[in-house]
């Protein structure tokens, strides 16, 4: 059984505030990663287990767009510099 469940069941949590503290821990995923300037990604072919999936109905394009908007104005308006020469 999942934890926020138990919470939820036990009368520590209301599903409400289950989902919030789920949409708000998402957030913060997507935004961790654009803070990261290298790394890998990985791909698998094969079918999801609907027992490891939560499925929330986040405007994720438009939470990725207010990330990214920053830092295409930051490359768009850095002068690029030409290398110093080394003597």
């Amino acid at each position: 059984m999942r934890f926020g469940k138990v919470l939820v069941g036990l009368g520590y949590l209301t599903p409400r505030d289950l989902w919030s503290g789920v949409k708000t821990q998402v957030e913060h995923i997507v935004r961790s990663l654009f803070a990261y300037t290298s790394g890998w990604i990985y791909f698998w072919e094969g079918e999801i287990e609907p027992d490891n999936v939560v499925r929330l109905s986040l405007p994720t394009h438009r939470l990725i767009g207010e990330l990214a908007a920053p830092l295409v104005h930051w490359m768009v308006r850095k002068p690029l510099r030409a290398a110093e020469p080394n003597y």
